[in-house]
């Protein structure tokens, strides 16, 4: 179950039916072994993979018409849409970008003052009721808030997060009152990078999510128990947060309170070698997740259930993804040919660029928060 060997649509194919067919396995042969399951659901994927059977309830492959929207980005993640903007971080030159749906004309709208030479700047971004642009500092460890547009200017405010976030702050989801809950790796990612599961396993440290409310208050919202917490997105009635465990193959869900407070964890759904990046939330409540080891988006309901999938372009990741345009039915899907960090610097502009797809379910909206979509504010 090699990430790479997957990230292909042949590979995702195999991926793909052996999960349906060890699934229908466990319910129709409970006296089988796990391990002989798995091996008969192996073989009878591959046999139907190599069919390269579409058909409709068959293999939910979609080929969707895709249009490259930005294709000389370095590394862009923590995508959102607003009024009318894609927006987003590129690692490369530090800067969070902004792309006028209409004119398809970008604008660099902050950058993070003091990062260290390095592609780990901004990440998650999100908004306050009030207007300010909140940026998680990866290396630096700060949740930052600029004026939109005062991108030559110091941030307004400045979030130390290093004594509750043991490795590089990551993406964050902000809720309706203009709190953030930011995520962190847990460890050093660079001691992960490039070693297979058994070989990194035990390297692998328990993290939390640090909510930071208006004033600037950090507290720690959940236990040390997700495996490198990446996409975060909260659902409309503000009642639930879900999050991507990458290192964790899973979406874990949480309880959340009118004060803010997280308890009940739960998994939302079980990704069974697969590592979950960015996601997003649709009107029905399922999630679109950029799947960064098998070379494709997936439309997933609770419990596991796969509706659709996208693939990545031919030699590309699926770092993440976010709906908008005018209707909110056009996926954009942020894609990367190189994700560790010296070979992201060595390959430059070109590494990363911005796809989109139209889809038949638009974002999730809230009508009582008019900023929230999609799963963000």
């Amino acid at each position: 179950h090699d990430r790479e060997a997957h990230g292909t649509p042949l590979g995702m194919a195999v991926w793909l039916s052996w999960r349906r067919l060890r699934d229908a396995l466990r319910r129709a042969l409970p006296w089988l072994g796990a391990t002989s399951a798995i091996a008969v659901a192996l073989g009878i994927a591959r046999h139907w993979a190599r069919r390269r059977s579409h058909k409709e309830g068959e293999l939910p492959i979609f080929q969707r018409p895709k249009e490259v929207l930005l294709g000389d980005l370095w590394f862009a993640e923590g995508p959102r849409w607003r009024q009318g903007k894609l927006y987003f971080s590129d690692f490369g030159p530090q800067e969070v970008i902004a792309v006028d749906w209409q004119t398809r004309q970008r604008h660099t709208i902050a950058r993070v003052p003091d990062a260290e030479d390095g592609v780990r700047g901004p990440s998650g971004l999100g908004w306050r009721p009030d207007g300010l642009l909140l940026v998680s500092e990866m290396r630096a460890r700060r949740l930052l808030a600029f004026i939109p547009g005062t991108m030559d200017r110091e941030p307004v405010m400045a979030v130390e997060l290093a004594d509750v976030a043991p490795g590089f702050c990551n993406d964050m989801v902000v809720d309706s009152s203009g709190a953030a809950y930011v995520g962190n790796f847990g460890f050093d990612l660079a001691e992960v990078e490039g070693k297979s599961p058994e070989e990194y396993h035990h390297l692998l440290k328990p993290t939390c999510l640090t909510r930071v409310d208006g004033e600037g208050n950090a507290t720690e919202v959940t236990p040390k128990e997700l495996i490198f917490p990446n996409g975060v997105v909260i659902t409309p009635d503000g009642q639930t947060l879900l999050v991507a465990e990458t290192f964790g193959q899973r979406i874990s869900a949480y309880r959340r309170a009118p004060d803010g407070s997280l308890s009940e964890r739960r998994t939302w759904a079980d990704l069974d070698h697969c590592w979950p990046d960015g996601l997003c939330l649709d009107a029905s409540g399922a999630l679109w997740i950029a799947l960064a080891g098998r070379g494709c988006f997936v439309r997933m309901a609770e419990g596991g259930k796969l509706l659709e999938v996208i693939p990545s372009t031919e030699g590309f990741k699926a770092i993440a993804c976010v709906f908008g345009g005018p209707d909110g039915r056009t996926l954009f899907m942020l894609e990367a040919r190189e994700s560790r960090e010296e070979s992201v610097k060595a390959a430059g502009p070109g590494n990363s660029r911005i796809v989109l797809a139209h889809v038949d379910v638009p974002g999730a909206s809230a009508p009582d928060v008019p900023h929230y979509f999609a799963g963000y504010c």
